[in-house]
C-alpha cells in the first residue's frame, strides 16, 4: 500500500496526453482487492488486468491478450513495462513492444513526453 508518487505523476502525464493507460499484475487477490477497497488507484487506468481475476499470469499469453483486448491497442503499438525478464519475452511473444523495467528515472527519462 505504499504508492511510488513519481509513478502515477508519469500515469496521468501520460493520460493526458491522450495515451491509453493500464495496468496488467500478478498482484494477490487480497492487495488488489484492498487496493480497490480502499483508493482510487485503479480506476485512474483505462483498463485493468489482474491475474486472480483472469486466472492467468505473466507471461501466459492469454493475460496479455486480455489486456490487449480490453485497453484496445494494437500490439504493435503497445509499450509494456515489467522488471521480470520472462514477463518481457512474454509480451515480445505477442508482438508487443517490452521493456525491462529496473531503473524508474531512466525508464520514465527514456519515455516521458
Amino acid at each position: 500500500m505504499n504508492f511510488d508518487e513519481p509513478m502515477w505523476t508519469w500515469i496521468e502525464e501520460l493520460r493526458g496526453a491522450g495515451k491509453r493507460i493500464a495496468i496488467l499484475s500478478n498482484m494477490p487477490s487480497d492487495l488488489g482487492e484492498t487496493i480497490k477497497a480502499r483508493t482510487d488507484r485503479m480506476k485512474r487506468f483505462d483498463f485493468v488486468t489482474l491475474s486472480y481475476e483472469v486466472k492467468s499470469v505473466k507471461p501466459e499469453s492469454l493475460i496479455y491478450e486480455h489486456c490487449l483486448e480490453g485497453i484496445g491497442t494494437d500490439p504493435a503499438r503497445t509499450v509494456f513495462f515489467d522488471d521480470r525478464i520472462a514477463n518481457i519475452h512474454g509480451a515480445e511473444m505477442l508482438g508487443i513492444q517490452a521493456v525491462q523495467f529496473l531503473n524508474r528515472d531512466e525508464v520514465m527519462g527514456q519515455f516521458r513526453q
